[in-house]
């Protein structure tokens, strides 16, 4: 697993339900794609003999206007909806304050969370949000347009002409051209780079002409635009790095200008008039003057500044008891659903060793979770959502209902309880020779013991070994545990290859269950060098399958995800990429109608 990706996954064992301010794509409804059609079931391997995979349904998006508490101020679902372009203002100052400054030279720290660094630089490609979907989509940003070579190793870019840098020092308002695309995605192959490991697929980067890029992997990789050259690896100005100047400021070719920066107090930031960007309308972007990021790390105090409309959203994302709490008791906020929240969780077996390479001791061990119960217990009645091996998008245009994940899903115990009895076990109970190990702190500890409950009560026992997190973080990708384990993931991760690689790999660290099906093996190859859309998806429609009707994992309903945000505020997309959410964002209190 690479190094970047490392980093994500850990960021997301570390955490439940973080509200991310900045997340996702950048641009507007007139430029959306359309989603493309659900294939026909694929015929992919069958784990032990499954039965015949269910029909997949389509079924409208969940809204959250389940969720009980939202009273005075309504859930708003626009965040999935499109840009509001209509009777734009232009001028103010945003309040966006950040719970901790990062680096920025983006070789150095490419979590794209800092606005230091998404105001003012861009990536060749950038994330878009796509109305009703839980992920975002790549599209071009920098870069005008790509293609790909048929043996899908060579990735060549062509650059938007007429792209300014920043019309201050060093730069000075010059063209962007492919020597600097080149020479920024060169600093990501040296080694203190934080992606060095992802960039030791490329074999060369090299600009041959003044807007072209091409780029040669050393093995095919259909899923290279996700993993590379995208909306974390930002194109920097080589006389930056030259003077050394890129460890203080930020000049890039952004929408936004940095007039200061401290690492402890947080940055200023002013319109760039000539940034590049239109809305589909024509209008310059972006629409607002200027931006604050103030640095503010104590929850208190950031919902402090929020309620007394210092600043447009908290800085510390709270959790949903709190949002509730604010929307109560502060006028004229929104509270927004964001979709899903980060992560899946799951349960899962070691495979490859008795009991748990029995496929009967695994469904069963299934059927013992009553899923709706634990998903209100564990995060409160509609608050919650149903996982599975990947993000649905990925393999269907409609989310699946309870019925349609398999029939595995279901509460059973008294189905269960017989199949542990065919499996052997007279008395149709089981328990774990060794520990589950998790990490004792929220939000695993809590989950942990939960499982431990709700099992027991139906036949399937085990013991706890509670560690801390330092701990627990290699057991997990070192792969220690000898019979059970959590289980992981990241749901807004729209990458196919990502969820593909990392749990059905032979070797892959997040292999927890020691999966390793020849069949799989092979379609995991033919993920790595299939550019087709359709294709993918009948891919991951045989992973899903495969991993649901054998139970290798346990998937379990996870927390939905929302913010809260000043009303002023329009156009606030959680899941948009680099500056996206920024550029496009106005506030209704602003002073002009024009730039």
């Amino acid at each position: 697993m690479g190094y970047k990706t490392k980093l994500i996954a850990i960021a997301t064992l570390t955490c439940s339900l973080i509200v991310m301010a900045a997340c996702g794509g950048g641009s507007d409804e007139n430029t959306t794609p359309q989603a493309t059609a659900a294939p026909t079931t694929a015929a992919g391997p069958t784990p032990n003999k499954a039965p015949a995979a269910t029909t997949v349904a389509t079924q409208p998006a969940p809204t959250g206007a389940a969720i009980p508490g939202f009273t005075g101020t309504a859930l708003d679902t626009s965040t999935l909806a499109p840009y509001e372009l209509d009777n734009i203002r232009y001028g103010g100052t945003e309040v966006f304050p950040t719970q901790f400054s990062n680096a920025l030279d983006p070789k150095l720290n490419n979590s794209g969370i800092s606005l230091d660094v998404r105001n003012n630089y861009e990536p060749l490609l950038g994330w878009k949000a796509v109305a009703g979907r839980e992920y975002n989509q790549l599209y071009p940003l920098l870069a005008e347009n790509w293609q790909v070579s048929a043996d899908v190793k060579t990735y060549t870019f062509n650059l938007r002409k007429g792209i300014k840098w920043q019309n201050v020092a060093p730069t000075n308002g010059r063209e962007l051209v492919a020597s600097d695309a080149a020479f920024s995605m060169n600093r990501y192959r040296e080694k203190d780079a934080v992606n060095y490991s992802s960039y030791q697929q490329v074999d060369s980067i090299e600009a041959p002409d003044k807007y072209t890029v091409v780029v040669r992997l050393k093995e095919p990789n259909a899923f290279a635009l996700n993993e590379l050259f995208s909306a974390l690896d930002y194109v920097v100005p080589p006389e930056l790095v030259a003077n050394g100047e890129i460890f203080n400021r930020s000049v890039g070719t952004g929408p936004f200008i940095m007039k200061k920066w401290n690492l402890r107090s947080g940055s200023s930031h002013v319109r760039n008039p000539d940034y590049w960007q239109k809305d589909s309308k024509g209008n310059l972007l972006p629409y607002v003057d200027a931006m604050e990021v103030p640095f503010i790390n104590d929850p208190g105090t950031s919902l402090a500044a929020f309620r007394s409309g210092q600043t447009d959203i908290p800085a510390v994302g709270p959790l949903l008891d709190q949002i509730l709490s604010v929307s109560k008791s502060t006028p004229n906020v929104r509270v927004f659903w964001n979709g899903t929240n980060l992560t899946g969780q799951g349960f899962t077996f070691r495979v490859d060793k008795a009991p748990w390479s029995d496929v009967r001791v695994r469904r069963a061990i299934n059927m013992m979770l009553d899923k709706p119960k634990y998903g209100d217990l564990i995060e409160g009645p509609g608050r919650w959502t149903y996982s599975g091996p990947m993000p649905w998008n990925l393999v269907s245009d409609k989310p699946f209902s309870f019925d349609e994940l398999g029939p595995y899903y279901k509460y059973d115990p008294e189905a269960a309880k017989k199949l542990l009895i065919e499996a052997g076990y007279k008395d149709g109970k089981i328990k774990s020779p060794t520990p589950l190990v998790a990490s004792q702190g929220n939000p695993y500890g809590p989950r942990t013991a939960l499982f431990q409950t709700m099992f027991k009560e139906n036949g399937f026992e085990f013991d706890q070994q509670a560690v801390d997190f330092a701990t627990y973080n290699p057991y997990y990708f070192n792969r220690q545990a000898p019979d059970i384990s959590l289980t992981h993931h990241i749901l807004t991760q729209p990458n196919l290859n990502w969820y593909a690689q990392n749990k059905y790999s032979p070797n892959a660290a997040q292999n927890t269950g020691h999966l390793d099906d020849p069949e799989i093996t092979k379609l995991l190859q033919q993920i790595r060098v299939t550019t087709d859309p359709a294709k993918q998806r009948e891919y991951a429609k045989a992973i899903w399958d495969f991993d649901t009707l054998g139970s290798y994992n346990i998937w379990v309903p996870i927390a939905r995800s929302y913010t809260v945000m000043g009303s002023r505020v329009r156009n606030y997309y959680v899941r948009q990429g680099g500056a996206g959410f920024l550029i496009f964002m106005w506030l209704a209190d602003a002073p002009r109608t024009s730039p």
